[in-house]
């Protein structure tokens, strides 16, 4: 969360970063403890449902997704994601 915060800050309003949190019901308080001691202060989406997870078929916590403006999934990483590794910065700016 702290990477993609900075990613955030870095690209501005170039880069919409969103946060999908599958937690529970109940959880929002827990949530925004996290995010506020996180620094973190990108949207976070609620989805207790987990309509996300079946939508775009993930395969763990965490996953990110770069996703264009027609809404094409244009990069996936499972895991940990390093925004500024050389590779993932020049797929960023290929979509944007």
């Amino acid at each position: 969360m702290p990477e993609l915060q900075e990613l955030a800050e870095y690209y501005g309003e170039s880069l919409e970063v969103i946060g999908i949190s599958i937690d529970g019901r109940g959880s929002e308080g827990r949530i925004q403890g996290f995010l506020e001691d996180a620094g973190v202060d990108f949207r976070i989406l609620l989805d207790p449902d987990q309509r996300f997870v079946r939508e775009f078929a993930t395969i763990g916590v965490p996953e990110t997704f770069l996703i264009d403006t027609e809404g094409i999934i244009r990069a996936r990483w499972t895991g940990r994601f390093f925004p500024f590794d050389a590779a993932n910065l020049a797929l960023i700016e290929d979509v944007l």
